[in-house]
């Protein structure tokens, strides 16, 4: 998720996780405001001219990363134990979800590189 949609995706996902798993909304909240540093960072990182093509593309992974360890921190108390892809009410598999969170948050952050000057 965070190679191929970015800070954007993984986002989304632990939105969707945080109202399956019933986590309160500061939780909900830490949530969104973690994205969203990251989205800036991610523009900031952009816009500077020193971080080259190359680089950026690694720390932008490495940013997303970082941001779905908060999330996941975030929700984990409210994690229920049960098996990552198992077929019961909180973990029902999220392919379509995260595929949609891909492509949606893929073409962001392209839209994102293009017109911010990368």
């Amino acid at each position: 998720m965070a190679v191929l949609g970015g800070v954007a995706a993984v986002t989304v996902i632990a939105l969707m996780n945080a109202a399956r798993l019933d986590v309160p909304k500061r939780g909900r909240v830490l949530i969104v405001g973690a994205g969203l540093l990251g989205l800036i960072a991610d523009v900031v990182m952009i816009w500077d001219a020193r971080v080259s093509s190359d680089t950026y593309t690694v720390l932008s992974v490495l940013l997303a990363l970082v941001v779905h360890i908060v999330q996941a921190g975030v929700q984990r108390p409210h994690d229920r134990g049960a098996l990552l892809l198992s077929r019961g009410k909180d973990h029902a598999p999220m392919w379509l979800a995260g595929a949609a969170a891909i492509l949606v948050g893929g073409v962001l952050h392209y839209f994102m590189l293009t017109t911010l000057g990368r």
